[in-house]
């Protein structure tokens, strides 16, 4: 999935989540490409329009050797849930991943025990996602399954 595509999927996302009148929170970390994560729209914001505006500026990383994980970002996900989150509203993960290992499933756990949190995971291109995706739905916790191929 090229960069361009994720952008546009995180920004009709975010519209689709901030009907008239209401006040969602955003964030957006991305992962993989450098050492550390990438919090690109630092959570939480709370407009779509200024999600997108954030999510614009970034500009695609070269991979490196000493990448950052999922289980990275999704750390980064609970401390800012722990720090911003409304105790009152629902919360939602989306992951959007094209590899999953067990300790990413046991993160993704995590966050659905620790903070009640709707992990919606989205398989990217590989077919090995599938087989993790599958995984995932078969044990306890919220988990929703999209296959996007390339």
């Amino acid at each position: 999935m090229k960069h361009g595509q994720m952008k546009n999927i995180l920004n009709t996302i975010a519209l689709d989540l901030n009907p008239s009148g209401s006040t969602p929170y955003f964030g957006a970390i991305f992962y993989g490409a450098t050492s550390t994560t990438n919090t690109v729209v630092p959570f939480p914001v709370d407009s779509a329009a200024t999600f997108k505006t954030k999510l614009d500026y970034k500009q695609y990383t070269t991979a490196q050797v000493s990448q950052s994980t999922l289980t990275m970002a999704l750390a980064a996900v609970d401390s800012s849930c722990r720090s911003y989150c409304r105790s009152f509203t629902p919360r939602v993960t989306v992951v959007f991943s094209d590899a999953f290992d067990s300790s990413e499933d046991t993160a993704i756990r995590q966050l659905e025990n620790n903070l009640g949190m709707t992990v919606i995971v989205v398989g990217v291109g590989h077919r090995k996602v599938t087989f993790r995706l599958n995984y995932l739905l078969r044990t306890p916790g919220e988990a929703v399954r999209y296959d996007l191929r390339t």
